[in-house]
């Protein structure tokens, strides 16, 4: 009797042992956001800057009170296999000037790598609208997808970073890249 005592005690302690661990990797290597509230806007560029190697540049430091924002969003869920995320930000700038100043800033963008700069390059075969995107890295398994979306004739900019994220979600479809599409449907992140 004393030994089958000995052996459920054992089988708890085991068991508590093993909630504690898995509650410490959830408390301890999950991390969440899920935001479309300006004030924290920003907050992404030391919040998944480190996790997931990127600088963040393209987008505007500051929003300046001249610009009209249509939409943002932000979402990052991190767990212990992968970090998914993405920003989303669409700017309609009040005059020419202005949408011309920050493309010309946004196209200057030089992010660094482990060994050269990442460039922003036009791409016409990707998307559903004049693009550029923050190129040097090939897309695959561990690279996101950042890039801008332009249109000269609404003073706009879209600023766009994919990184695993869901289809579903605050970006419009036709805002996506086809090839990311058709990876998401194939491999469904």
């Amino acid at each position: 009797m004393k030994k089958r005592a000995i052996q459920v005690i054992t089988v708890i302690k085991i068991v508590a042992f093993a909630l504690v661990l898995i509650a410490a990797r959830w408390v301890l290597v999950n991390c969440y956001a899920n935001t479309d509230n300006m004030f924290f806007y920003g907050s992404f560029r030391s919040d998944i800057y480190h996790r997931l190697d990127c600088s963040f540049d393209m987008f505007p430091k500051t929003i300046k009170k001249e610009w009209t924002v249509l939409d943002y969003h932000f979402w990052y869920l991190a767990d212990f296999l992968k970090d998914n995320s993405y920003i989303y930000l669409d700017i309609c700038f009040n005059s020419e000037e202005e949408y011309e100043a920050e493309l010309e800033r946004v196209l200057s963008v030089k992010s660094p790598t482990y060994n050269s700069y990442d460039v922003f390059v036009e791409n016409t075969q990707d998307f559903n609208y004049q693009a550029f995107e923050l190129m040097g890295r090939e897309h695959g398994s561990n690279n996101p997808w950042q890039y801008v979306l332009v249109m000269p004739d609404e003073n706009r900019i879209v600023y766009i970073f994919l990184y695993f994220a869901p289809i579903k979600s605050a970006i419009p479809i036709e805002f996506y890249p086809v090839p990311y599409i058709e990876e998401y449907a194939k491999y469904g992140f």
